[in-house]
């Protein structure tokens, strides 16, 4: 109803994304990169400094983020974790969103794909694919567009 609404400080985020514990907001500079902030409002910090970040998803235990790092014409989906070295999951991805339970990433890049975190077992699941979003249980994927 919006009574509880709190504003947690100047930041611009879009897009933003919300962990799933609610104590991490990750969203996208003015001036490019992605900062961290907890939603008490503390502990603001930039996380990457690539101008042309952009937010994807957090993983399920907050420790790592889903990146689309766009250059020119081509965008990139990015592993970056909170601590520790990013590195390119998927070529000409754009989307990305990590399974419930963090076994599997999806990302669309002419299709959707499939991998592992650690960038394994990547297969395709379906071409044409537009949109995507996990099942609250992560044992099926809802698509928009598509065929096999």
């Amino acid at each position: 109803n919006g009574t509880a609404l709190r504003r947690l400080g100047r930041y611009w985020g879009n897009p933003l994304a919300l962990s799933r514990d609610g104590r991490l907001l990750a969203l996208s500079g003015k001036k490019g990169g992605i900062w961290i902030v907890r939603t008490n409002g503390r502990g603001l910090r930039r996380l990457t400094s690539v101008r042309d970040d952009g937010v994807a998803d957090w993983s399920p235990d907050a420790k790592a983020l889903l990146v689309v790092r766009s250059s020119g014409r081509s965008s990139n989906v990015v592993l970056q974790p909170l601590r520790g070295k990013s590195f390119v999951l998927a070529r000409g991805g754009e989307s990305a969103g990590w399974s419930p339970d963090g076994r599997w990433i999806a990302y669309s890049n002419n299709g959707l794909w499939l991998v592992r975190p650690d960038g394994g077992q990547r297969h395709r699941l379906a071409a044409g694919v537009s949109d995507f979003s996990w099942a609250p249980d992560g044992k099926r994927l809802a698509i928009a567009g598509g065929r096999r």
